[in-house]
């Protein structure tokens, strides 16, 4: 767990970006079979709701977490899923784009949804 709100929001894209890279093939398959068997989608979606799940039970329990709102917190985790995703899995895997500069811009992302979501 990150020592303050910003570690935190940071680490938690780590671990997502980590993740989405080392599940990239998986996801290959089942977006592109999800497309033609929309049956699969489920799968994505219990992928998907697994890891904002995780997320928003981490960030509930950080010491300086500013919600009070249950809601709050599932917004703030969706938008670091949608944004991880972005970075580590359509920019890196799909697009062919640097790792390393779209991890760089992931954690600057993270940084300013830190800071636009302020702890108390």
């Amino acid at each position: 767990m990150g020592s303050t709100w910003e570690d935190e929001i940071r680490q938690l894209m780590e671990q997502q970006l980590k993740y989405l890279w080392e599940d990239r093939e998986f996801l290959r398959v089942m977006l592109s079979s999800a497309i033609l068997q929309p049956q699969l989608s489920r799968v994505l979606g219990d992928y998907g709701a697994a890891g904002a799940s995780m997320i928003a039970r981490r960030l509930r329990r950080h010491k300086e977490c500013p919600f009070t709102d249950g809601k709050d917190v599932e917004g703030l985790a969706h938008a670091l899923m949608a944004m991880s995703f972005n970075f580590g899995f359509i920019r890196a895997a799909i697009l062919g784009q640097n790792r390393t500069q779209t991890k760089t811009m992931a954690i600057r992302a993270a940084k300013l949804l830190s800071r636009a979501v302020p702890s108390e």
